[in-house]
C-alpha cells in the first residue's frame, strides 16, 4: 500500500471495547496513523462536523444515542464526502438493507465487514479508497491516465506480476501461486489495480497486458522447475478477452516455446464480470480445457448468473469468495453457504480455493468441511517472486496441517 495512506483520517464508531480494540489494531497494522474514536452516533457526528475531515467512517450499527443507520442519514447532509464501511454482527439481510439505504443516499459504501474486523477485508476496501482518491487527485490536477501512458507503461514494463501462494488445506504445503498485477509508476509510485483494470479494459489494452504478465508468470514457473520445484500459477482473465478468437491459440503458444505442461496455468474467470458474448467466450473456454489449461471461477456467488456459467462453461475449480469465508467459524449462515459451495463444487468434481483466509479459525472450519486449498494474509499477502522462498521456510513452522496434528 502507498506510504501516504498514513495521512488517512479513520473515525471507528463501536461502543463495545473489545471491538473497538480490535478495529483500532487492524486499522494501525495496514498503516492509518490517525484514528478517532467514537462510542455512539452523535460523538460521531460532532467528530465529522467538529474536527478535521474524516476520509473513512468504520461504523458499527448496533451503538447507543443515534445508532449507525440513523448516522448514516445524518452523514448525507453533515458529511456527504466521508466513504463508509459497516462493521456489525447483525444478520446479513440487515446488513444488505443499510447498504442501499447508504447507496439511495449517493454516500460512498466502500463495503461490508463482519464482526471481528477482518483485517485482509479491511486492507482491501481501505486499497479501493485509496485508488479511488488517486484517481480524483490525477483528475483535479489534470494528471489523467490515459491511453498514451498505458502505452508507455506497456513498452517500460511497468506492470509487475506478485504472487500470493495457494497451499493445500490438507498438507499445507505449497502447490499453487496467483499472480495478481501490479503498476509501479516511475512517478506516480504504486498505481491500484482498482484504478487502471478498469482503464486497460475501456482502452482494449487488457489482452496485451494480460499476455505479458501471463509471460511473467510463465517465466516463473520454469524458474521453480529450475529449483526443482513444480509450482502451477493462477492469472485473471477479464471476461472481455473471451471474444478474442485466437485466445486460446495465443495461450498455448505461450506453454509449448517454454515447454510448460498446460496444467501448470490456471486461468480465473471473474464471475462478477458479466460475459456479453456467451457463445464467442464458450468456444475459448472449452478450446482452453482441451488444451490441458485448469478453468477457475473467481469470486464465486458475488457476481453474474452463478450456476448458468457453472452449467455451461467446463471449469475446473471454484473459488469462493472472501465475503463469505472469513468469519465462517462464527457466523452459522456463512458456514453453512461455504459448506454448500464446497458440496456443490466437488459434486460437480470441481477443485475448491478458498479466498480470504485470514486466522486459525477460518483455516480449521474450511479443512474440516474438506475444502481443497486455501488463499489469504493467514497464509501469505502478495509477494515479489524472489520472496516466497524465505516465506516458506517461515510458513513451515506456523503450516497448521503439520502443528495442529
Amino acid at each position: 500500500m502507498n506510504t501516504d495512506i498514513k495521512t488517512l483520517r479513520v473515525l471507528v464508531v463501536e461502543d463495545h471495547k473489545f471491538q473497538q480494540n480490535i478495529a483500532v489494531r487492524a486499522l494501525s497494522s495496514i498503516g492509518i496513523e490517525q484514528i478517532e474514536v467514537a462510542e455512539n452516533g452523535l460523538e460521531a457526528i460532532d467528530i465529522l462536523t467538529a474536527k478535521a475531515p474524516i476520509n473513512i467512517v468504520l461504523c458499527d450499527l448496533d451503538v447507543p444515542k443515534m445508532d449507525g443507520i440513523l448516522l448514516i442519514q445524518e452523514m448525507k447532509t453533515k458529511a456527504p464526502e466521508t466513504a463508509i464501511i459497516i462493521s456489525s454482527a447483525k444478520e446479513s439481510s440487515l446488513v444488505r438493507a443499510v447498504e442501499v439505504i447508504a447507496k439511495n443516499h449517493n454516500l460512498n459504501l466502500l463495503g461490508s465487514l463482519p464482526k471481528p474486523v477482518s483485517l485482509e477485508l479491511l486492507d482491501e476496501l481501505i486499497n479501493n479508497y485509496w485508488n479511488q482518491s488517486q484517481q480524483k487527485e490525477y483528475q483535479q490536477s489534470n494528471i489523467l491516465l490515459t491511453a498514451t501512458m498505458l502505452e508507455t507503461a506497456v513498452h517500460e514494463n511497468q506492470f509487475e506480476l506478485y504472487f500470493q501462494p495457494k497451499v493445500e488445506l490438507k498438507t499445507g504445503q505449497l502447490t499453487s501461486a496467483e499472480g495478481l498485477a501490479r503498476w509501479l509508476h516511475p512517478e506516480l509510485g504504486e498505481i491500484g489495480p482498482a484504478v487502471f483494470i478498469p482503464l486497460l479494459e475501456s482502452s482494449r489494452l487488457i489482452d496485451r497486458v494480460t499476455l505479458i504478465l501471463m509471460d511473467q508468470a510463465l517465466d516463473q514457473v520454469n524458474a521453480w522447475k529450475d529449483q526443482g520445484r513444480s509450482i502451477s500459477v493462477a492469472i485473471n482473465i477479464s471476461p472481455l478477452m473471451l471474444d478474442n478468437s485466437q485466445l486460446a491459440d495465443q495461450i498455448l503458444k505461450k506453454t509449448v516455446a517454454r515447454n510448460i505442461s498446460p496444467t501448470l496455468l490456471t486461468l480465473e474467470i471473474t464471475e462478477t464480470g458479466l460475459i456479453e458474448n456467451m457463445n464467442a467466450a464458450l468456444v475459448s473456454l472449452v478450446r482452453l480445457k482441451m488444451f490441458g489449461f485448469s478453468l477457475s471461477i473467481d469470486d464465486f456467488g458475488i457476481g453474474y448468473s452463478s450456476m448458468e456459467q457453472l452449467s455451461r462453461i467446463p471449469f475446473s475449480e471454484l473459488k469462493i469468495d472472501r465475503s463469505f469465508v472469513h468469519n465462517a467459524s462464527q457466523n452459522k449462515k456463512l458456514e453453512a453457504i461455504v459448506n454448500a459451495n464446497i458440496t456443490l463444487a466437488h459434486n460437480l468434481k470441481l477443485k475448491t480455493v478458498a479466498e480470504g483466509v485470514e486466522t486459525i479459525e477460518d483455516w480449521r472450519v474450511l479443512s474440516n468441511m474438506k475444502c481443497d486449498f486455501a488463499q489469504g494474509y493467514f497464509i501469505a499477502k502478495p509477494m515479489p517472486a524472489s520472496e516466497l522462498n524465505n516465506w516458506e521456510v517461515g510458513w513451515k513452522n506456523k503450516n497448521p496441517a503439520i502443528n495442529d496434528s
